[in-house]
């Protein structure tokens, strides 16, 4: 896609200095330019921990908890990979992280319809 169409915080361009150093072999670069994406990553939820703004993914939202207590996840479901994703998700207190369990993370369809019409347009215009 033209380079207008990628967002910045899209992983290919928040991850691409690391990448290119892993490919040319240079892990010492490789190690600066992680901890430099995990910097930023750590301002910016001091940003919103000052602001007490939770962290809103831009694509998926947290479902509620289903009213059963099995565990069927359709194939558009994405679960947290482990209990930090979760708390790291919810700027709430972790008494109520435990609240959390049985809920997973869907895709925001209508966030995904609106980002695929606005990149039609840039493209339209370009």
């Amino acid at each position: 896609p033209p380079p207008t169409a990628i967002l910045p915080t899209d992983s290919t361009v928040v991850w691409r200095r690391l990448t290119k150093s892993l490919k040319e072999g240079d892990l010492k670069t490789a190690a600066k330019e992680k901890r430099a994406v995990e910097q930023r990553q750590r301002q910016l939820a001091s940003v919103r921990k000052q602001r007490h703004q939770p962290f809103q993914a831009s694509f998926f939202r947290l479902a509620p908890p289903s009213s059963s207590s099995s565990c069927s996840s359709s194939s558009k479901d994405l679960k947290p990979s482990s209990s930090k994703d979760i708390k790291a998700s919810s700027s709430s207190s972790s008494s109520s992280s435990s609240s959390m369990a049985g809920t997973r993370w869907v895709p925001d369809e209508d966030a995904i319809r609106r980002f695929h019409a606005e990149r039609m347009q840039v493209e339209a215009s370009a």
